[in-house]
């Protein structure tokens, strides 16, 4: 069974991509989706989250559920702490990936599809047969990531773009490439090829 990571800048248009290739029939495994359940109140990283951070981070509903801005504002632009974040939750979520991989090589699956947005950042490169990037242009990244979170600024826009690699440096090292600054079909097409050349290659290797 091929592992493959799916990655790309903030606001590249990530989600869509990993869309079309469910809608080929791709399992994608979602570790931000991951790393939100585990910082839920029940989740396994919760209780170590709120007592490193504080109970300023929480809302004030009943189930005192950690408010994830708050907390993406402690760590954006500060190195240390988003680490410490990062060796609180990580670990669990690669538990739960290695699980799920588990359930999908048992079900017969040859290609599945795990969403890390930090591939890059977090060394993870050598744990997955390839790595896809959704590519848009640094300066599109901005506007859209702007259009989409409106109660940004310019400059906090900026922090969280310079919290990840550039967006180049992540080109040269992908093993595929997809760009998603032109139309959703120019879009849907490059996936179809990319998906042709995954399951070809996972045939090869049985």
């Amino acid at each position: 069974m091929l592992t493959v990571a799916l990655t790309g800048g903030i606001a590249s248009g990530k989600t869509t991509v990993a869309g079309m290739f469910q809608s080929l029939g791709v399992p994608l495994i979602d570790s931000d989706l991951l790393a939100h359940q585990a910082i839920m109140p029940q989740g396994e990283a919760y209780q170590e989250v709120v007592a490193q951070f504080g109970s300023e981070i929480l809302n004030d509903d009943n189930d005192r559920t950690i408010n994830r801005g708050r907390l993406g504002a402690i760590v954006f632009g500060n190195s240390t702490r988003l680490q410490l974040l990062n060796s609180i939750v990580h670990p669990v979520v690669i538990r739960n990936i290695d699980a799920l991989l588990s359930e999908y090589r048992t079900q017969g699956h040859k290609v599945v599809l795990i969403d890390i947005p930090l591939l890059y950042e977090a060394g993870k490169t050598d744990d997955f047969d390839f790595a896809i990037l959704v590519y848009v242009p640094a300066d599109m990244q901005k506007g859209r990531l702007l259009d989409r979170n409106k109660e940004l600024s310019g400059a906090e826009a900026e922090v969280r773009l310079k919290a990840q690699l550039p967006i180049e440096f992540k080109v040269e090292r992908a093993d595929f490439v997809i760009d998603n600054s032109g139309s959703r079909e120019q879009t849907r097409a490059q996936v179809e090829k990319v998906w042709h050349i995954l399951c070809y290659t996972a045939e090869r290797i049985e």
